[in-house]
């Protein structure tokens, strides 16, 4: 009976329930200009920051092919672009060396917070879908799962390096 009556009381006074205060959340990437590629894989922000597209890998590749994807990343993201970057855990040092997923951002998008995410494409996703890139299964990522099926359609319909060898 007496709980009822508690129960009572917070229903009719509500200012008796107290409300956690609301978490701001930091974006978990930013915004920034790519400069120059260091690798096929890698480039330079015009800030410093040096990013490796994470998620695949190039390894175990022959030239050719590390540079046919080199070529078809700095199609998606040329040189003075802005694209996205965020990584799985943690926040983006200031400079340095980094893994980090790269949104490709439509025509456009104003660079503005927060990030329409279903209107951009990760980059290693296209990579990976036309068979340019392997998925790097040895280090757990965000989106290994959706690499790995695109990695697995792409080998199914024989495209980039699963294509027949002639």
């Amino acid at each position: 009976m007496l709980a009822l009556a508690a129960v009572g009381i917070l229903l009719t006074r509500p200012s008796l329930v107290r409300k956690p205060p609301p978490i701001k959340a930091a974006p978990a990437g930013r915004f920034v200009t790519v400069d120059q590629y260091e690798s096929s894989l890698t480039f330079r922000t015009k800030d410093g920051l040096i990013v490796t597209v994470a998620g695949i890998t190039a390894d175990a590749m022959d030239e050719a092919a590390r540079a046919r994807a080199g070529a078809r990343l700095r199609e998606i993201a040329p040189t003075g672009s802005v694209v996205f970057i965020e990584r799985d855990l943690g926040a983006l040092p200031p400079g340095g060396s980094v893994k980090a997923s790269v949104y490709i951002l439509p025509p456009g998008m104003p660079h503005t917070l927060p990030l329409p995410y279903p209107e951009t494409h990760l980059a290693a996703g296209i990579l990976v879908e036309e068979g340019l890139v392997r998925v790097d299964e040895n280090q757990p990522y965000l989106f290994q799962r959706e690499l790995v099926f695109a990695q697995y359609e792409a080998e199914r319909h024989e495209r980039g390096l699963w294509a027949p060898k002639k």
